[in-house]
């Protein structure tokens, strides 16, 4: 069990809003890697199986990565993308909104 897990554990019991907010933010991340993996795998015209033989991975496990049924995780991305040779490469980055301080 990773860091997230053992804080999300720990926390979640005694913050509800905390728990809620990790679970949507986990969702909707979850959501943008799945399309990003169709929209990869769709631009370089293959179908599951194909994509699964180019990356060394199962046809299935492509499927629940797609559909939702398997959370993707960051080291797994990296994997697929590196296999596929498209030069493709995982981004995640931290964006800080600009507050109006005057406003305050």
């Amino acid at each position: 069990m990773g860091f997230r897990e053992r804080y999300t554990k720990k926390r979640s019991p005694e913050d509800a809003e905390f728990k809620s907010l990790i679970e949507d933010s986990s969702r909707e991340m979850n959501q943008e890697l799945r399309e990003s993996l169709i929209t990869l795998r769709l631009e370089m015209g293959l179908t599951q199986k194909e994509f699964a033989e180019l990356t060394g991975e199962k046809q299935p496990l492509i499927s629940r990565l797609e559909n939702g049924s398997q959370n993707i995780t960051v080291h797994k991305l990296q994997r697929i993308l590196e296999r596929t040779n498209t030069g493709a490469k995982l981004k995640i980055e931290f964006k800080k909104e600009k507050v109006d301080t005057m406003s305050h």
